[in-house]
């Protein structure tokens, strides 16, 4: 669909055009938010080709689309509201939800939704970033795959406020916590200056679970590969991690494109 949905953008013939109008509005007609924001972060992908076919679409169409994505995303905002005290509305989870809150929000140029994501980015750089630049990921799980999960989103949500003229990378709090000081703090990882085993103090005992069933990615050293999207994403704010991102992954992510870059 967003594949598509790029592919007319870029010059192709309507076909291609049609092709994503089809699944857009499959998945519109079929698909009941859940809520959950592990399930649903690749909805992004959806996010993106409304953002590209939407103009196109037939007016009741795009209405359609625009009132689905509107619910969804203020959805989103209420369930966060009335949160309990799980660590879930602190950590990658938050930082997820946060980024399709965003996208929505910029896609259907809802400025009260926009506002009430950059609260909630906001307030998750205060509550996950320590002033060291570390997550609250990594504290709980000593784990740098769960960093990447973390930051990536709230980089993507960044490169959508940016079509907005603001700057969410460089944000600082009030106790000096910002996305750029953790992707600061994260660089001598991607470079390979500093190596990590995966998970070995994690305070989730699933963890352990899944690394003695010798699930991929939960034991041993941290593969600076498997962070490439993220390094794209912060090059877009970043000269430093330009280089470094053609080197561990050719091309950028497809989404890049819809997100400011």
């Amino acid at each position: 669909m967003q594949e598509a949905a790029l592919a007319w953008h870029a010059g192709a013939d309507d076909e291609w055009l049609n092709f994503a109008r089809r699944y857009l509005m499959a998945w519109i007609k079929t698909y009941k938010p859940s809520f959950n924001p592990i399930d649903e972060t690749g909805f992004d992908t959806l996010i993106d080709t409304y953002v590209m076919i939407g103009p196109s679409l037939p007016a009741s169409e795009r209405e359609q689309v625009r009132s689905y994505l509107q619910d969804w995303g203020w959805g989103y905002v209420t369930a966060i509201i009335h949160h309990g005290r799980r660590a879930i509305w602190i950590n990658n989870w938050q930082s997820h939800r946060i980024k399709l809150v965003t996208m929505i929000a910029v896609a259907i140029d809802d400025t009260p939704l926009f506002d009430k994501a950059r609260d909630l980015f906001r307030k998750q750089i205060q509550a996950n970033i320590a002033l060291d630049g570390t997550t609250l990921d990594f504290r709980e799980r000593d784990a740098l795959h769960y960093v990447v999960y973390d930051l990536q989103p709230l980089i993507q949500a960044a490169l959508a406020a940016r079509t907005r003229d603001e700057d969410w990378y460089h944000w600082t709090s009030d106790d000096g916590s910002s996305l750029a000081n953790a992707m600061t703090w994260l660089l001598p990882y991607l470079s390979g200056e500093k190596r990590h085993r995966e998970f070995v103090h994690s305070a989730v005992r699933f963890d352990a679970i899944r690394a003695q069933a010798g699930l991929k990615g939960y034991s041993g050293l941290f593969d600076p590969r498997t962070a490439g999207a993220l390094v794209w994403l912060a090059s877009a704010f970043d000269p430093r991690f330009r280089l470094l991102a053609t080197q561990l992954a050719s091309h950028p992510p497809l989404f890049i494109s819809m997100c400011g870059q």
